[in-house]
């Protein structure tokens, strides 16, 4: 389905310590398709879940354009996980991570998960876990 699409990405580095990016390597197919997958089951909107053992408020805003944009950050620490990905004309798809490696964006999507519908617990589950 995206075979042959490349998958550009930039690294943690400042652009003066940054290696060149070769635009025209495509991801190993079977990485590309498995975050594109663990992306897709990610609804839209805000919701709550754990990475690693910790819990995070992720924001998905996914554009009718072909944009998707993350952002997601630990809830009582200090990490932050953000990447934009779109798709240009020529189908190809681009992922943009910011200030982070496409590597850890990408575990971080496929290693992610929701702690329930929207993130947050109905009004009866909240009063029962008071009791």
């Amino acid at each position: 389905m995206f075979q042959g699409r490349p998958l550009a990405s930039t690294g943690a580095l400042s652009d003066h310590d940054r290696p060149p990016i070769d635009h025209a390597r495509p991801v190993p197919e079977d990485n590309l398709t498995r975050f594109l997958h663990h992306l897709e089951a990610l609804p839209a909107g805000f919701t709550r879940g754990t990475y690693k053992g910790a819990m995070y408020g992720v924001s998905i805003d996914k554009s009718m354009a072909g944009l998707t944009k993350l952002f997601a950050r630990e809830l009582g620490g200090a990490d932050i996980v953000s990447f934009n990905l779109y798709s240009t004309p020529s189908r190809r798809l681009h992922l943009r991570p910011c200030e982070m490696s496409s590597a850890t964006v990408m575990d971080f999507v496929e290693g992610f998960r929701p702690s329930a519908p929207g993130g947050c617990q109905s009004t009866e589950e909240s009063e029962r876990g008071r009791a």
